[in-house]
């Protein structure tokens, strides 16, 4: 059973509500989302109209979503929409109201991951931003970025904490880096920035090896680094109508010609902004390294995250 909502304002909401300032982004959110599509989708987690009722799941699923923007753990995020005005404004609460507790805020977390849901949320979000206008579709950006594990890397003999977890190299010689845990990989609309393909795997698996889950199959090109091309997927590309903006790399004996560098250089400065996501997420909103333990869960928390980036992004290019 969900919890009716009070849509009474009280004097105190109605004194504060002229005070705030209603140009800051988040007030855009709401009218960006249409919620309803959204709550019929999280309706699965209450399968029952009997029990106690349970906190609105709409409301629920924005409190994650403000735990990504603003990189809260659960007694933060508790603390935070008590004591936050934007916040209450943002979750539809009356400034007296109190918000759930951080048990409450984890228990809706694992029922959204145990019932697999994120990935559909995620497609939602999408769907609607591709009905506003906001995914071109002229191309697709590729790329993938090491995500470090929560757990440290087992000694010699001992059992690893996150047995999904593996370490992963990428580069060579000097330029080398090495990581233990996993590997975070996009397709981003070229013009939007809105990703719209999102994976995660153990860190060893090679970036090509994930190519073909980034398409969206509607995309007019492909932009990727060096370490997805081979002729054969670019002449698969080609075929397809679609444009192969696939960085060459050298073989040995077969240094790149002139002409492949300067084609190189050109296609760098388009492929460049699929790194703004992995920027936005880990530099900005301080997700540099993995909360869970396990593969399943740390792909439940990023398709939140980039779901939560999509939503930012919209913002963005509204007032742009």
């Amino acid at each position: 059973m969900i919890k009716k909502k009070n849509n009474q304002i009280s004097f105190a909401q109605l004194q504060v509500s002229r005070c705030i300032d209603k140009t800051h982004w988040l007030y855009k959110v709401n009218k960006i989302i249409d919620w309803r599509p959204v709550q019929e989708k999280l309706l699965r987690l209450y399968p029952s109209n009997v029990g106690r009722p349970a906190y609105d799941p709409v409301f629920m699923f924005k409190i994650l979503l403000l735990q990504q923007w603003f990189n809260l753990s659960d007694p933060k995020a508790e603390a935070m929409i008590n004591d936050r005005i934007s916040f209450k404004v943002f979750l539809g609460m009356d400034i007296t109201d109190t918000g759930p507790d951080e048990t409450t805020i984890c228990n809706f977390r694992n029922y959204l991951g145990s019932m697999d849901l994120t990935e559909g949320l995620f497609e939602e979000i999408n769907r609607q931003f591709e009905e506003k206008g906001f995914v071109i579709k002229t191309g697709t950006l590729i790329d993938a970025s090491f995500y470090q594990a929560s757990t440290k890397p087992p000694a010699k003999g001992k059992e690893a904490k996150d047995p999904d977890a593996s370490w992963g190299v990428k580069g060579k010689g000097g330029s080398k880096r090495y990581c233990y845990g996993y590997k975070l990989h996009i397709g981003v609309d070229q013009d939007s920035g809105i990703i719209r393909k999102a994976e995660v795997t153990d860190a060893r698996v090679n970036d090509h090896e994930v190519f073909d889950e980034l398409l969206s199959n509607d995309e007019q090109a492909v932009y990727g680094d060096k370490a997805y091309y081979d002729k054969r997927r670019a002449k698969a590309l080609e075929a397809r109508g679609i444009k192969n903006g696939l960085l060459k790399r050298a073989v040995r004996g077969r240094p790149l010609s002139e002409s492949d560098r300067a084609r190189n250089r050109e296609l760098s400065r388009v492929r460049a902004q699929v790194e703004r996501p992995f920027a936005i997420i880990k530099a900005k909103w301080g997700h540099v390294r993995a909360r869970y333990i396990g593969l399943f869960r740390n792909k439940v928390h990023f398709l939140l995250l980039s779901t939560a980036y999509n939503i930012r992004r919209a913002c963005t290019l509204l007032l742009d």
